[in-house]
């Protein structure tokens, strides 16, 4: 794999992010139930998540990120943020449903 290609690196990244997006909201979501110092690091994935997903084509998921990071900022609920992140998982299987970016159709 040529990674100094950047069709080929950010067809990488994309791979990597959909192998890895349930457990990041798995991840999200447990920060919630251990609390305190957590929940910050929890904001920082979120914050990395939002500008990752944009990048590699999940405009929607990135969209539904920072919303759930702006959520983080204050006294978030446990149900608030499960329905961010089940927001984030349904805007993720509509874009997973859709045709991908030209520069991810094809391997070269």
């Amino acid at each position: 794999m040529d990674l100094d290609d950047p069709e080929v690196a950010l067809r990488a990244a994309r791979r990597r992010f959909i192998d890895t997006f349930d457990e990041i909201c798995a991840g999200i979501l447990r920060a919630m139930d251990e609390g305190g110092h957590a929940i910050g690091t929890s904001r920082q994935r979120v914050h990395r998540l939002a500008g990752m997903a944009g990048v590699v084509g999940f405009r929607a998921v990135s969209r539904r990120a920072l919303d759930l990071e702006t959520l983080l900022e204050g006294p978030a609920t446990d149900d608030e943020v499960a329905a961010a992140v089940a927001n984030m998982r349904r805007a993720f299987a509509e874009e997973m449903a859709a045709p991908p970016p030209p520069w991810a159709q094809h391997e070269r």
